[in-house]
């Protein structure tokens, strides 16, 4: 009977060792999915002018990258048993490799250095590269000097800001005296109704779907700019009539849903379109119909906008 448990345990063990290979061989088919829109992205900084701590950070990146294809292929090369022996070293490796590379990319911004070097590339080709500079910064920490620009403007932006008076404080301070300041923000308005679940509903799904810390109240976007310093000028919903309904782009009727949700299911299957697409489209979606419902009903506007001066003799902004 021992005998006969040790010949069933090894079978176990060596299926089990299979099992663990097939896992890490799906692994293997994936990795490179994760990796590739980062090299596409290390791609378009090629010969762009960047830092020395930066070109210092992309180069250990790349060479963490060419390390991880290199444990791709080599898991692709080596025999079935050499897998099955070596799973737990490979797996290691890659997640040591996937640590590593998220490590990077939290210090330097990939794809919003990405995007300032192809938006460099369109001020070159419209020759506007001598009047026009793109800098990658943060709005509530500005790498500018004091008083030091004629005018600023933020589109749909601000509401991603932990505390408006936060960014609207360094927006105030990098300005000059007399400059102005103009913003879209995404509010609430005078008819929502905290105490409407539907109401509740349908901001807490804008949101979530938007990545916003919490929607703000129409009226407190002219409180926190005064707060601040500045001399509010002018403050409307462009969202009002004679404007058209906004929201009607948003809107998309269940036959519509469910042909790109099949479309969409069918080129995940197929691996044309990443893992975790369908995820992704079922938010969107849901974003969509709450955004729509709530410019429907008014509850919200993307559109309050608020036109700020700086004065001639700014005081020092509260605290």
């Amino acid at each position: 009977m021992e005998e006969v448990a040790n010949v069933v345990g090894l079978i176990r063990t060596f299926i089990d060792a299979a099992e663990t290979a097939q896992s890490l061989r799906e692994d293997c088919l994936e990795f490179p999915e994760y990796l590739q829109p980062i090299t596409s992205h290390l791609e378009k900084l090629q010969d762009k002018a960047l830092s020395d701590g930066t070109i210092k950070t992309l180069t250990k990146l790349e060479d963490t990258l060419e390390r991880s294809y290199e444990l791709v292929h080599g898991f692709h090369r080596q025999k079935y048993v050499s897998r099955m022996i070596n799973h737990s070293h490979l797996r290691n490796q890659m997640r040591r490799a996937q640590d590593d590379i998220d490590k990077y990319l939290r210090l330097i911004p990939l794809t919003l250095l990405s995007e300032e070097a192809r938006a460099r590339t369109h001020n070159r080709k419209a020759g506007l590269d001598d009047r026009c500079e793109v800098i990658c910064g943060n709005f509530l920490e500005m790498p500018f000097a004091d008083a030091s620009f004629d005018g600023a403007y933020s589109i749909e932006a601000t509401c991603h800001a932990p505390r408006l008076e936060d960014v609207y404080r360094e927006v105030f301070r990098v300005l000059k005296p007399g400059a102005l300041y103009v913003s879209y923000e995404w509010v609430t308005t005078a008819l929502y109704r905290a105490d409407d679940p539907a109401h509740v509903q349908t901001i807490r799904g804008i949101e979530a779907g938007d990545a916003l810390p919490g929607l703000r109240a129409q009226h407190e976007i002219a409180e926190v700019a005064r707060q601040v310093g500045f001399e509010v000028a002018e403050e409307r919903d462009l969202a009002l009539p004679p404007a058209g309904p906004w929201w009607t782009r948003l809107k998309m009727g269940r036959i519509s849903y469910w042909r790109n949700h099949l479309l969409v299911s069918a080129l995940t299957a197929l691996r044309v379109a990443p893992k975790g697409v369908v995820e992704v489209h079922e938010m969107l979606y849901e974003t969509a119909r709450h955004l729509s419902d709530g410019g429907e009903s008014g509850i919200f506007t993307p559109m309050h906008m608020i036109l700020c001066r700086k004065p001639l003799a700014a005081p020092p902004p509260s605290s």
